[in-house]
């Protein structure tokens, strides 16, 4: 889900059950608040089904559902923690939870950005933050118009939009390669 609707980890452990709007072609998200929305309008994004059962959006947030005894609608918070595999809590997830989950899930799909890390100096390139940033890398290496991936990862500025595209394809990016060197 944080990775579909290029979510940040506030926002995704802000989503309650009643945010969320089934039609036949996927999920309404509302955004009730966000950092970059002073004015606290909210915002909706669109999540369409995916082409792949395994990697669904809509499809992993109704089998949570119903794992978790919630129904769209019904005002829980959408995401909370798990007890020893098994109880499920009655309060929202924390960010750093989320951030926690998504490096404990790359690692386990042997996703470590390790090329990344080593020249940016980091400990680790995979962070809360990756499903935003990669949400809107994927969609520009995919050559999706800037001003549509704007409109879903919901920036203002194509500029700031830039600094999240990652270097994954900073070589074959590169107008080195077309000035006939």
């Amino acid at each position: 889900m944080g990775l579909a609707a290029a979510q940040r980890r506030s926002e995704i452990a802000d989503l309650t059950t009643k945010d969320l709007t089934r039609l036949d072609s996927g999920l309404l998200v509302r955004i009730r608040h966000s950092k970059t929305d002073q004015t606290g309008k909210g915002d909706v994004i669109g999540v369409p089904l995916g082409k792949h059962p395994e990697t669904c959006p809509v499809l992993a947030v109704e089998d949570w559902l119903e794992a978790s005894g919630r129904r769209i609608g019904d005002g829980h918070p959408l995401f909370s923690r798990v007890f020893n595999q098994a109880r499920v809590s009655t309060t929202k997830i924390s960010d750093r939870s989320i951030a926690r989950i998504v490096q404990a899930r790359a690692a386990a799909a042997g996703i470590t950005g390790k090329e990344y890390s080593q020249v940016f100096g980091t400990e680790s390139w995979i962070s809360g933050h990756s499903l935003r940033a990669g949400h809107a890398t994927s969609a520009a290496e995919a050559g999706l118009d800037p001003m549509t991936i704007a409109r879903t990862t919901r920036h203002r500025r194509l500029d700031s939009l830039a600094r999240y595209v990652r270097p994954a394809s900073a070589v074959e990016d590169s107008t080195a390669g077309q000035i006939g060197l």
